[in-house]
């Protein structure tokens, strides 16, 4: 996404060489006579002839379509004219302007060359500027030549007409070399060095500098850098460092600096104000893509440089460090829906965010509120409502919180893989007070989990202005490294402190049926569903999740889609499932159950997940254990479901696991606990023993074959190992007055999980008089 190197250099250098040669020579001495008599030779000015009252002309001159006219010094600056006419004598062009004009050379003090190429229909050629007022000079008409000039050109015109050269010899591109000098220059492609021409002691042109006398000094990340260029050619007299066209000024050039390496590297980045991130910073965004959202400010509006191919900081930082970057910010644009009617579509940053949505990015970056802050009548803050409770359907995007949760929301969904960030906007000159929005978007972004970099409240933070509102060139300069060594460190920052994660996990068995006249409890579906809401687990695993369009498949996997939860899970029967990250809502049937895995998507990645069946074969779908005697009802399959989450702010993973267990034959429960204990050991071992729990439904109490069986394999029981916790059971057969509360529900930690609570949710429904399931869920809160 580049433009060539001639448009990408850095607005604030002053690409004028730092060491200036000056070209002594007489017209006896000079070595150029015959040159300057070819390319002079009928074409210098004539100062008796007036175009006008306030310009001096020259003669006529003769040319034909296609040719290349060079002409100058002229002021890079003043207003001139250049006016074709054809073989009648009648003016055919408009009086060209400097703008449409290439310059081939420059002088330090404004002084140019221009070269003109000669449009169809044009026999003459008429060159005028503007009038001294006394006297013309040098810099009121002007020398053409058909043959190409350069300093040293000029240089003998000077001589020869006993003008004043120190006002221009020395003072350009052109360097005098000798072999073993060394030219250091930058911040330049190694491309555009390259093309660096050398000249010999006669101002012929012998070719430009070759890639064995060019080394790299110090990379600026991309393609940018400080090159060394040694000469090695014995015939080297001059050279002649690129002159950027679009910024009217060289390449800073330095020829055979003192000090080393470093201190010249120093000496460019001090001397000239280069702004750039830090190596580190460099290497960790470089090869990858990020996609920028937001306002003017994200836009890069007022940024007169117009080097890059977004402008702004984000242009800046796709160049300098080496990204892929979608800059989607426009000018104008809000966090509501304030602008859209009144501006357009764009000016709702939403927008601009889903028109990336079928794009994959490694980061993206959200930025904007000045817009909504400044809006008069002042636009309604909004209440935060966090993942587990915002419903996207219903959020009303005119409102400031609703808004950006919403664009929070959306990111989180079409871009799971990517790392998300929000710009918390600086202070402006301009007499808005965004204090109210920055507080409510410091708080939506805790409450997201979206790291944030809060320039609003950073004291050491300043920006050079344009306009009160845009930052100017060189403020999009010192902003960018700012936000570039931000993102390379987002999703890090913990995991440097080896921070301890903790989760708030949940198990609860809902019972299969949802129909209400099979419970005797009215809406028990929608009153489980809150009890859930209200506990908000980051975990929950769910037993007796039954199938079929009138089941509770599709009422959880709708609770996941809207309350921000993934969610995964295979039948016991059937080799059918549930599976958030592929879409995948509802493959069962009525006659099927599973165990489901939900966990909360703004805290946790899910980086790896799978189950097995409780048998010998735990590879076949529905499979069951042989040669074992039954004990009462017949064997039914049981599918172990487990997911490996990735705390996104800390880095650390922990393994969950989901188990109901047969309730009616002790050995097969015991089977499956010593199924479970080796499985959970291959998964550990393929992520670096991480941290596991594992719940459920486990019907059996403390001392059974099965317990002593998880326990005595280095496994903790939350309920016993708890600092607070509880005495009580969660098995309370649907009423309180026949309640055993016995132990059938249980949560199990290995040593790498440590548990702070430990409680039995009362799930007591007043209105029936029931508790909502037979099994009241459990809930733990966990470090790891």
């Amino acid at each position: 996404m580049k433009k060539s190197v001639k448009t990408i250099l850095i607005a604030a250098l002053l690409l004028i060489g730092i060491v200036s040669v000056t070209f002594i020579a007489t017209a006896t001495d000079y070595p150029f006579d015959n040159l300057f008599e070819k390319g002079f030779a009928g074409y210098t000015s004539d100062e008796t002839e007036v175009l006008t009252d306030d310009f001096y002309s020259s003669k006529k001159i003769a040319v034909a379509a296609g040719e290349t006219v060079w002409f100058g010094p002229c002021d890079s600056t003043q207003y001139f004219q250049l006016v074709g006419f054809d073989v009648n004598g009648e003016a055919v062009t408009d009086k060209v302007r400097g703008k449409d004009l290439e310059v081939v050379d420059a002088f330090n003090n404004d002084m140019v060359i221009y070269k003109y190429e000669v449009p169809e229909g044009v026999a003459e050629l008429v060159f005028s500027a503007p009038s001294s007022k006394t006297t013309a000079s040098i810099a009121d008409v002007y020398v053409v030549s058909k043959t190409e000039l350069t300093c040293l050109n000029w240089q003998a015109y000077w001589e020869l007409k006993n003008m004043d050269t120190e006002e221009y010899v020395g003072k350009s591109s052109y360097y005098e070399i000798k072999k073993g000098d060394k030219l250091y220059f930058g911040v330049i492609t190694e491309e555009d060095a390259l093309e660096t021409v050398v000249y010999n002691s006669k101002a012929e042109n012998i070719g430009t500098i070759n890639e064995t006398e060019l080394e790299l000094v110090e990379s600026f990340g991309g393609d940018l850098g400080i090159y060394c260029y040694t000469v090695d050619n014995d015939d080297a007299k001059y050279v002649k460092v690129n002159y950027d066209i679009n910024y009217e000024q060289y390449y800073t050039s330095v020829l055979n600096p003192t000090g080393n390496r470093d201190s010249i590297v120093e000496q460019f980045i001090v001397e000239y104000e280069i702004q750039r991130p830090l190596s580190s910073t460099v290497t960790t965004l470089a090869g990858k893509s990020a996609l920028f959202v937001g306002d003017s400010i994200t836009y890069g509006a007022r940024d007169r440089a117009k080097i890059y191919e977004y402008g702004g900081w984000a242009g800046r930082i796709g160049y300098f460090c080496d990204m892929d970057v979608l800059n989607n910010g426009v000018s104008g644009a809000c966090i509501t829906t304030a602008r859209v009617e009144s501006h357009s579509t764009g000016h709702y940053i939403y927008n601009n965010l889903v028109a990336a949505k079928e794009q994959e990015f490694d980061y993206v970056i959200m930025h904007g509120l000045f817009n909504d802050a400044s809006i008069i009548p002042a636009i309604e803050l909004g209440t935060v409502q966090g993942p587990q409770n915002f419903n996207p359907n219903t959020a009303d995007v005119t409102k400031f919180a609703d808004a950006l949760e919403l664009l929070f929301y959306t990111a989180k969904q079409q871009h799971p893989e990517a790392t998300l960030g929000y710009i918390v906007n600086f202070h402006t000159e301009r007499a808005v007070d965004q204090t109210p929005f920055v507080e409510i978007a410091i708080e939506i972004c805790k409450a997201w989990g979206i790291e944030y970099l809060d320039l609003y409240n950073n004291k050491t933070f300043s920006v050079e202005f344009d306009d009160g509102l845009h930052p100017s060139s060189a403020g999009y300069d010192s902003m960018y490294t700012i936000v570039a060594n931000w993102m390379a460190t987002l999703g890090q920052q913990e995991t440097v402190d080896n921070a301890t994660s903790s989760a708030k996990i949940m198990s609860y068995n809902v019972f299969w049926n949802t129909n209400d006249a099979n419970t005797g409890i009215t809406d028990r579906v929608s009153k489980i569903i809150n009890v859930i809401k209200q506990e908000a687990p980051d975990v929950l695993v769910l037993q007796e999740v039954s199938g079929g369009t009138q089941g509770w498949v599709p009422v959880l996997t709708n609770f996941g889609d809207t309350y921000g939860y993934g969610y995964y899970g295979y039948t016991h029967q059937n080799d059918t499932y549930v599976d958030s990250s592929a879409n995948v809502k509802d493959t069962t049937n009525a006659n099927d159950e599973m165990t489901v895995i939900l966990w909360n998507t703004t805290k946790y990645d899910c980086v790896d997940k799978g189950h097995f069946w409780a048998s010998g074969t735990p590879d076949v779908p529905g499979s069951l254990w042989t040669g074992v005697k039954i004990s009462g009802t017949k064997d039914y399959p049981r599918c172990i479901n487990w997911v490996v989450l990735k705390d996104k702010t800390t880095n650390e993973k922990l393994l969950v696991v989901d188990y109901h267990a047969d309730p009616y034959t002790e050995t097969i429960r015991n089977l499956s606990a010593q199924l479970i204990v080796e499985k959970v050991a291959q998964i550990r071992a393929q992520h670096d023993n991480l941290a596991v729990v594992i719940g459920g439904d486990w019907n059996m109490q403390r001392g059974d074959v099965a317990y002593t069986t998880v326990t005595g394999n280095g496994y903790g029981d939350i309920q016993k190992e708890a600092t607070q916790t509880t005495t009580q059971g969660s098995y309370n057969a649907w009423t309180r007055e026949e309640a055993k509360f016995g132990f059938g529900d249980y949560w199990f930690m290995n040593e790498d999980v440590s548990a702070t609570i430990y409680e039995v949710v009362d799930d007591f429904d007043a209105d029936a008089q029931k508790y909502l399931s037979d099994h009241s869920p459990i809930v733990a809160e966990i470090e790891y």
